[in-house]
């Protein structure tokens, strides 16, 4: 028993080392496929991972393409946004985009004790839908939003710009999108139009009692309100987050903006005298920023304008005299005239038109309309004799101080209030809308779509059509006209104070002729009158007021179809016999079946007697017209002579410099050979003289630079070539200053001026007048060397309050980007002068920005103007 025990112990032992060496024998196996699984897990793991790494990789590497792709597409919009004609090609992808012309709103309110205004426009936006994220253009910015959430990034912020300095100016160009997405991987940007002001001039600068409310609906609506609160961190923006809404509200200046001693640059072109524009001058305005050829380019001249061919203002143009413009003549802004004007041919004028005294057109037949497209105000007589007020189209309301005369192809969209008379004489002659005239009104021929209210008579010819109400409170006389053929005058209501009287061969009836038409009424506070032939076709109501005959039938032929009411049956005379016409013997108002014959044939209705008849006339009183706007002229503005005076003292102790010789010249002799640059300081001179060959460098980078000049300043060619032209160059973000004594200052020959930044803030030229000088004391061009134009970018100042200033000239396909103030010699042969925005009441060389005036959230000016593109395929 023992041994087998141990036989079985023995072949128990010789088992388990059996199976020990088997399992000893399989783990390098199962430790090898372990390693093995392992590592082929891994393996796919980090393969999945990069995938998607290299996926998340490239969709940010496409979306940082389509907000580099949407930042090109705003600055190309910018830069042509307001200049009819011009377009840019943009590479977008197509995979993605859309554009939607109706995608968000922006909505400016602007309200004060004068008047309110509110003015909507729709934004527009081109956008991409990339796996939640949406990247989008919109009113000039490009915003990113992911799906799910309320978070908004500005990508690129619209140019909203806010200014503090003496007259605190928000601006914001509301950049808008119109057009469809197309095919390709191209969008071509095209300016829709000319840039177009949100706030009315008559609120600018803004009332001190105003407030305005700038609301942007958006998707991007948090974005919006991110840039105000940068722009404006102490001013009221709110959120209305049911309707995607930011609003920003501003309130206008706490008193009325108070005189200073800022040299004041409200125009691209201001002057103390009259001005001549002609031979295709143009006036502007650009943002520094790169949108050119804005809607801001305001002229303002003190004295009598002249405008001969092909001249272009485009802004505002205030005249404190009598305005004569010519052929080709376009106004782009409001335009005020103090005195009188003359518009001739192709005259066009885009915004309001107010003039003072008395308004004369004349084109030649055939010529375009000249044009208004808004409304146009005139205080006195609006005529031109003797055949009226020709080629004129007002596509607003016109107001007319005394009378209203209007000829030939005049047509009037809105409503014509004369103070006065009112006279139609022309075929062609059309009112769209209602004539009010404190006095008589007079169609001899020409249209009337609305009605006519009138204080005194109003006689309507044969040969002309009213449609709507006629109401007098004198007589309504219908009249004949020799050589027409018969054509009734038509109104559907007629009121007279006095009498209505259908005379002879004319006819006051329904525009369909049907007969018994009694909805139709002639009410006369005194008598009816209808002569031999004539033919009144309405219900009658006659009060005879003057105690007379109350209805009067003349001759044999005169009818009247409808029914009769007066106070006294017996007042109804047909040739001079009273006839029994009473309704009680005809069948009544309702059943005038018992036609009778002979006289008493001549009346279809019946009469029926009422003391008073139950229709009176009640006139209303005619509106008086509207008052001519007077032009805005800041002649509070400090004269050139004390500025410039006022620097004297850098003559005292002046920086020196190897550039400026012992008598004050520069560039020195040799200095210059080919360029030279001055560094920032105060300086005194006798003459800058920058000849052919030569540039030189006023340096900035450092400080400003201010020179008190002695003589004359020049920059030219004096070789006549335009190759070899003297250049002046502004380099750094400083400010020049020369305050000149008397002396002129030429830019000419293809010489140029221009700064690093290309804002003309950074150039100002304060020229003291001289009264013995025989020319310009600044010019830009020659009248010589068309071939050769110059450029000038800075501010020319030579304002005199009692006197006409400095004058200034520019011509020959010359430039100036920036303001010219003082007196205007000329602006002629394709000269070009673009005002530069951001100059808007900027104070003088010496003056720092000042943050401690009103506050942020008071504004004077408010700069908002429709800029709006059409995009499509490329």
């Amino acid at each position: 028993m023992v041994r087998m025990h141990s036989l079985l112990d023995a072949g128990a032992d010789d088992s388990a080392s059996r199976r020990e060496s088997a399992r000893r024998a399989l783990s390098p196996v199962m430790g090898t496929v372990m390693i093995f699984a392992f590592v082929l897990v891994a393996v796919m793991v980090v393969a999945g991972l990069g995938t998607n790494a290299m996926e998340l990789s490239r969709d940010e590497a496409e979306t940082q393409q389509v907000r580099l792709s949407l930042q090109e597409l705003a600055d190309r919009s910018a830069s042509v946004a307001g200049d009819p004609g011009r377009s840019a090609q943009v590479a977008l992808s197509a995979e993605g985009r859309t554009v939607d012309p109706e995608a968000g709103t922006v909505r400016v309110d602007v309200r004060s004790s004068s008047g309110n205004s509110q003015t909507e426009r729709t934004l527009g936006a081109v956008r991409y839908d990339r796996d939640g994220a949406i990247v989008a253009y919109q009113g000039g910015g490009v915003w990113q939003s992911e799906t799910g959430s309320d978070s908004v990034s500005v990508v690129s912020a619209p140019p909203v710009e806010y200014r503090n300095r003496t007259a605190p100016t928000l601006t914001i160009p509301i950049l808008r999108i119109a057009g469809d997405s197309g095919v390709g991987d191209s969008l071509t940007v095209a300016s829709s139009g000319s840039a177009t002001s949100l706030i009315p001039a008559s609120m600018v600068p803004l009332p001190p009692d105003s407030s305005v409310n700038i609301t942007v609906e958006s998707e991007f609506y948090r974005g919006w309100g991110q840039v105000f609160e940068d722009q404006l961190p102490s001013a009221s923006v709110s959120y209305d987050h049911t309707a995607n809404a930011v609003t920003i509200r501003l309130l206008g200046p706490e008193s009325a903006p108070a005189a200073t001693n800022a040299a004041r640059v409200d125009g691209a072109v201001v002057s103390t005298t009259g001005g001549h524009f002609s031979n295709n001058a143009t006036v502007n305005s650009y943002n520094p920023a790169g949108v050119s050829g804005g809607p801001l380019g305001t002229v303002r001249v003190s004295d009598a304008m002249n405008s001969t061919q092909w001249t272009r203002i485009n802004g505002p143009l205030h005249v404190d005299n009598d305005l004569r413009s010519d052929l080709h003549f376009s106004v782009a802004g409001e335009t005020r005239v103090a005195g009188d004007a003359n518009f001739t041919n192709n005259n066009s004028y885009r915004g309001p038109v107010s003039v003072g005294g008395n308004l004369g057109s004349d084109a030649s037949d055939g010529a375009e309309h000249i044009s208004l497209h808004s409304d146009l105000r005139v205080g006195g007589f609006a005529g031109y004799e003797p055949d009226g007020l020709r080629h004129l189209q007002v596509d607003g309301d016109f107001d007319v101080g005394t009378d209203a005369d209007l000829g030939s192809e005049t047509i009037v969209g809105g409503t014509l209030t004369a103070g006065d008379s009112v006279r139609l004489q022309h075929d062609s002659t059309t009112v769209h809308g209602d004539i009010v005239a404190g006095e008589t009104v007079r169609v001899v021929k020409g249209h009337v779509e609305g009605d006519i209210v009138a204080g005194g008579d109003v006689i309507v010819f044969h040969s002309a059509t009213v449609e709507g109400t006629i109401e007098a409170d004198g007589d309504v006389i219908v009249r004949h006209r020799d050589g027409y053929t018969a054509s009734a005058v038509t109104p559907e209501r007629v009121v007279a104070g006095g009498d209505i009287r259908v005379e002879d061969g004319t006819s006051l009836r329904p525009a369909d002729n049907t007969p018994g038409v009694n909805e139709r009424m002639a009410i006369a506070g005194d008598d009816v009158i209808v002569e031999e032939d004539g033919l009144l076709q309405a219900a009658t109501y006659a009060s005879n007021g003057d105690g007379g005959d109350a209805v009067v039938l003349q001759g044999n032929t005169s009818k009247l179809d409808g029914h009769v009411v007066v106070p006294s049956a017996d007042r109804v005379v047909v040739e001079n016999t009273a006839a029994e016409y009473t309704c009680s013997d005809r069948g009544g108002p309702s059943d005038p079946t018992d036609q009778p014959t002979g006289d008493s044939g001549r009346i279809t209705g019946c009469v029926e007697e009422q003391s008073p008849p139950s229709e009176q006339p009640t006139i209303p009183e005619p509106s008086a017209p509207a008052t001519p706007l007077a032009p805005i002229m800041n002649d509070d503005r400090p004269a050139a002579a004390d500025i410039v005076e006022d620097h004297r003292h850098l003559q005292d102790d002046p920086d020196s410099s190897p550039l400026i010789s012992d008598g004050g010249k520069m560039p020195a002799w040799g200095t210059c050979d080919p360029s030279c640059t001055l560094g920032a300081g105060n300086y005194s001179m006798s003459q800058i003289s920058v000849g052919p060959d030569t540039e030189l460098t006023f340096d900035t980078s450092e400080g400003d630079i201010n020179v008190f000049l002695t003589g004359s300043f020049d920059v030219l060619d004096w070789g006549g070539s335009m190759a070899d032209a003297g250049e002046v160059h502004v380099a750094g973000d400083g400010r020049v200053s020369i305050y000149q004594t008397g002396r002129p200052a030429t830019i000419q020959m293809g010489g140029t001026l221009t700064t690093e930044t290309g804002s003309a803030d950074q150039f100002w030229l304060y020229q003291k007048p001289d009264p013995s000088a025989l020319g310009p004391g600044f010019t830009v061009g020659s009248g010589s060397s068309e071939q050769y134009p110059s450029t000038f970018t800075g501010v020319f100042y030579g304002y005199d309050s009692d006197g006409p200033g400095v004058s200034y000239r520019v011509d020959s396909h010359s430039e100036v980007n920036g303001a010219l103030v003082g007196s205007v010699d000329g602006v002629t042969n394709h000269a070009v002068i673009s005002y530069d925005e951001s100059l808007t009441r900027d104070p003088p060389a010496d003056d720092e920005d000042d943050d401690s005036g009103p506050g942020l959230a008071h504004v004077v000016y408010v700069q908002t103007e429709d800029r709006s593109v059409t995009v499509g395929a490329g």
